[in-house]
């Protein structure tokens, strides 16, 4: 049978005919009254508006097709469309009405943002295409993306997208509320372009991005909304090639205009035009030829501009005029090749490197060198500087102090010549020099490396000196390597008779602190107690040097384990330096860091957040406010904000210490990329996997473009990618990412290393959620087997993985072994972690389910009850690690005849399970097998056999022997009691 002509094609065959014939042709070819009438009306606007009116986007016509004729009312409030009830209406435009909108599923209410298209889909072959397009977008998941939760077509064939609700406001309007200034408002364009870059990958274009589709929420996120509706509203038409399109006139490119092809291109042209809003505030004409600088109005709303016009168009002139300049030029191939290009280099921009928008001078690069000297990738350059202006003060202060003195005068000497020589080193970074090329902190390191072997041969006291300093510049650089090797020539040229003793110090405690990074403890510990034993013989003024001692001394403690000793010498050593030194000294700070996280290890969180503040504060007066020691100090101190149960401080200390890594060493470096995987650490603990997924796998291509992240950290990573797709349901995925992260560690440091226990677990709660319950124990063993060559057996991460070893038996009804696992990991946890610990409810919890499959419901519910207390503690409402807990205590209560009780924590259980995980995820399945036993020992048996009907067909579909296990729990239909 024929499809049903749309009335596009019926209109496009009949303009084409002559005005006699198309009543006759009409009558033969188009039986729907409805549509007859529309294609009517559309060859009356064709005869009577002007020569345009075709030009213009087919939603458009359609609007003003419908406005000469009765259109159907918009449905009111209260409505239900598909499995949503209207709320209230949001917006409309041509195309389409927005409203408020909800479900209730299960007892969980679903608040939506429907969006119902004025245009029906009418063939099957409409239906069929608009439902292939939204499976395809129902797939883009992305922080930056408004989620497209479902789509579909009501009775009348009229097409519903149901989207995540955004409490937001359009980017140019928050933008101005705020007054941004332009780093801020470029920070947020990035954050946008990332989502978009995220679609592209994705292979879906936008083709309508507008400020009203941007929208930034309270808290600072960008969220893109209507992402690929357009497809949706042009799947009719050729995916690429559209002949009648929706977009906005103002923000579309030029191809969009000609029906050329649509192409990543496009969506970079609407961004451009976006942005030069952004900044400008104005919206920049199509074909505008001057830059966006010259036509800053002062007549902007307030707000309007980051800075006073004056200063607005110095700071857009040059690149930022450039960069808007590319990414709105009429040809596409002229533009930046997609959104990722776009971001990065406004990326660059803001860490002042060269953006590829500018063209290619020699001293353009020298000078974005220059800039970026005030802290970016030259690092070393600014602790160089410090430590000329420290030497400068040294000589200063040695020639006022006795310099008629042997020892004043030499230090003196010494002081002038080391300058000299960074002097020359810098001489030889200029872009002169360099033949205005870039030159890395490693190169000029190199650099006085060859300075000091060619210049100062014939003088080893100096060379000795200069040979520590380079070393202490490695070391910031994390090159310990070369720093070792420099400073162990300057510790045997230092043990001369008759070598000055605050050099001997200074390449001792050099040498400590290598050793102290690359674990050899022991060793740091003697050259660091034998330089303060030189400054006590020699009675050198010299407090700084005794306080980078005892900091080495502790850390070097720290690190053996000899956590009785460090905490004699903590405060001790704190109070003699702070006297010393006074509170804005950088060893002071250090030092109360170091007590800082050693209160956090105990648990004493009140007084470990206080000796945080100050060990920040100390940073901040000494570094100042953006400095990367700050970064490192909030960094850890989210560490102990974590162990306390803080997440959401955690997560503003580690926002802004992104923020400052960003600003300093730039996005790629290794220390913003650690900072990066922290922040994704606390949002999976806060339970948004959905969230941290796509920003994880884009830090591992970043990491992969970049080689900025170790063996170790890919490892970490993919094991956090490996949680991240088994907590989303994903698991053959999270196997795949678990299995690349054993290669990675196997390769790297064989199949014996520590490194694989974190993945060996991993992969084998995967395994266990598949079903291989075999393999998933092998896992577990093997990890086990590793960390008991280093560990003791009463060590808390030995308990817990004794405890996941217990489920896999408990799953395969070996329930004498599960319970000596389990019981021994419940008691080790009781004794040596604190109560706020996340791992110790899932312990309670699997004793409680091995408990009650043991025949002890008694004993299950008491544990179950504890399991749940410290969840609650551990974790906030909602979140999806609180399900073991409240499954454990349902099946408990549901064996001691409390169904009530039961019926409750399952529904809970269910609400923080359903999302994330999918509706045939074994963790949902059998929250619903104890939700319909507990609902048919109530004799509800319609609800119970509802939930029964749900769950049995996937549990029937698993290949899991749990899910069999499952089955056996499901209320008989004609049951009023059902097994626990």
């Amino acid at each position: 049978m024929d499809e049903t002509p749309s009335v596009r094609a019926l209109f496009e065959q009949m303009v084409e005919l002559e005005a006699h014939e198309r009543a006759a042709w009409l009558a033969r070819h188009c039986i729907d009254p409805a549509l007859r009438t529309a294609v009517e009306r559309m060859l009356a606007l064709d005869a009577t508006a002007d020569a345009h009116l075709l030009d213009r986007p087919f939603d458009d016509l359609l609007g003003r097709i419908a406005e000469t004729g009765d259109e159907p009312a918009p449905p009111p409030a209260g409505t239900r469309i598909g499995p949503f009830t209207l709320v209230d209406r949001l917006g409309e435009g041509g195309s389409s009405i927005v409203y408020r909108a909800e479900r209730e599923q299960d007892g969980v209410r679903q608040q939506v943002a429907l969006k119902l298209l004025r245009r029906g889909l009418y063939t099957p072959a409409e239906r069929r295409r608009f439902r292939d397009e939204r499976s395809a977008l129902a797939q883009l998941r992305h922080p930056g993306i408004a989620q497209l939760i479902e789509g579909g077509i009501g009775d009348a064939g009229t097409p519903y997208i149901a989207l995540e609700l955004v409490d937001g406001k359009p980017i140019t309007d928050h933008a101005r509320e705020h007054a941004l200034d332009l780093r801020q408002r470029l920070r947020l364009f990035v954050a946008a372009c990332r989502a978009v870059e995220a679609a592209h990958r994705a292979l879906i274009v936008h083709r309508d991005l507008k400020p009203s589709n941007v929208l930034v929420t309270p808290d600072g996120t960008v969220k893109l909304l209507d992402f690929g509706i357009a497809k949706l509203l042009d799947a009719d038409v050729d995916a690429t090639h559209t002949e009648h399109r929706a977009m906005t006139p103002g923000y579309a490119a030029p191809e969009q205009f000609t029906g050329g092809t649509i192409t990543t291109a496009t969506d970079v042209y609407a961004l451009g035009i976006l942005l030069g809003e952004l900044t400008t505030g104005r919206r920049r004409a199509q074909g505008e030829q001057h830059t966006p600088s010259s036509r800053i109005d002062a007549s902007a709303p307030a707000g309007a501009l980051p800075a006073s016009p004056a200063q607005t168009r110095r700071q857009l002139r040059g690149d930022v005029d450039n960069m808007l300049l590319k990414a709105t030029a009429e040809e596409p191939e002229r533009r930046y090749a997609s959104a990722a290009a776009f971001a990065d280099d406004i990326e660059r921009y803001l860490a002042s490197r060269p953006v590829l928008a500018h063209p290619p001078s020699a001293w353009y690069r020298a000078r974005k060198f220059v800039g970026r000297h005030r802290g970016g990738v030259a690092t070393a350059f600014a602790f160089t500087l410090a430590l000329v202006a420290a030497l400068a003060i040294a000589l200063w202060q040695a020639r006022i102090a006795h310099i008629q003195t042997g020892v004043a005068q030499a230090q003196a000497q010494r002081a002038e010549a080391a300058r000299q020589f960074m002097v020359g080193v810098f001489e030889n970074a200029s872009p002169d020099e360099s033949g205005g090329k870039p030159i890395s902190a490693h190169e000029l390191l190199e650099k006085g490396e060859r300075q000091v072997d060619a210049g100062l041969h014939e003088r080893p006291i100096l060379q000795a000196d200069v040979l520590a300093l380079l070393g202490q510049l490695y070391i910031e650089l994390g090159d310990f390597e070369r720093a070792g090797r420099l400073l162990a020539r300057a510790g045997s040229a230092s043990e001369a008779d008759g070598f000055p003793a605050d050099v001997r110090v200074r390449v001792l405690l050099g040498m400590a602190w290598v050793e102290s990074e690359t674990d050899a403890y022991d060793a740091a510990i003697a050259h660091a107690r034998d330089a303060l034993a030189i400054i006590a013989r020699e009675r050198l003024a010299s407090p700084e040097s005794i306080a980078n001692a005892h900091q080495l001394i502790t850390q070097s403690l720290i690190g053996k384990g000899e956590q009785a000793e460090v905490d004699a010498l903590l405060a001790r050593h704190l109070d003699e330096d702070r006297r010393a030194l006074g509170e804005h000294n950088e060893y002071v700070a250090d030092e109360w860091l170091q007590l800082a996280q050693r209160l956090g290890d105990l648990g004493r969180y009140d007084e470990s957040e206080a000796a945080f503040r100050g060990a920040i504060e100390s940073y901040r007066s000494v570094f100042g406010e953006n400095s990367n020691r700050v970064a490192h100090a909030l960094n850890e101190f989210s560490n102990m904000l974590d162990d306390k149960g803080d997440l959401a401080g955690s997560e503003a200390a580690l926002r802004r210490a992104l923020a400052i890594r960003t600003e300093t060493v730039g996005p790629d470096h290794h220390d913003t990329l650690t900072v990066s995987n922290n922040l994704l650490a606390v949002l999976e603990l806060e339970g948004r996997y959905a969230e941290a997924l796509p920003q994880r796998l884009a830090l591992l291509e970043r990491a992969a473009r970049t080689g900025a992240l170790h063996e170790r950290d890919l490892v970490s990573t993919y094991n956090s990618i490996c949680r991240d797709y088994r907590e989303l349901g994903r698991l053959a995925e999270a196997e795949g990412a678990a299995r690349k992260a054993l290669d990675i560690g196997e390769r790297s440091q064989g199949p014996r290393s520590p490194w694989r226990i974190g993945t060996l677990g991993q992969l084998g709660r995967t395994l266990a959620l598949m079903g291989r319950y075999a393999d998933a124990e092998a896992s577990f063993r093997e990890a086990l087997s590793i960390m008991g060559e280093s560990e003791t057996g009463a060590s808390p991460s030995i308990g817990f993985y004794r405890a996941e070893l217990g489920s896999i038996l408990r799953l395969q009804h070996r329930l004498s072994e599960a319970s000596v696992e389990l019981r021994q990991a419940a008691a080790l946890f009781t004794a040596s972690v604190h109560p706020n610990n996340p791992q110790r409810p899932a312990v309670l919890a699997a004793l409680a389910e091995t408990q009650l499959d043991a025949g002890d419901a008694a004993r299950a519910q008491a544990t179950a009850r504890d399991a749940l207390a410290y969840a609650r503690r551990a974790f906030p409402p909602g979140h999806p690690q609180l399900g073991p807990s409240l499954f454990a205590l349902a099946r408990a209560d549901l064996a001691l005849d409390q169904s009530g009780d039961a019926e409750a924590l399952a529904r809970e259980a269910l609400a923080v399970r359903s999302p994330p995980y999918p509706a045939d995820d074994l963790r949902v399945l059998e929250v619903q097998a104890t939700l319909a036993a507990s609902l048919a020992m109530q004799s509800r048996m319609a609800e119970a056999n509802a939930v029964r009907a749900a769950a049995l067909p996937m549990l029937q579909a698993s290949t899991a022997a749990y899910a069999r296990d499952l089955v056996a729990r499901l209320p008989a239909p004609d049951a009023t009691r059902a097994r626990p």
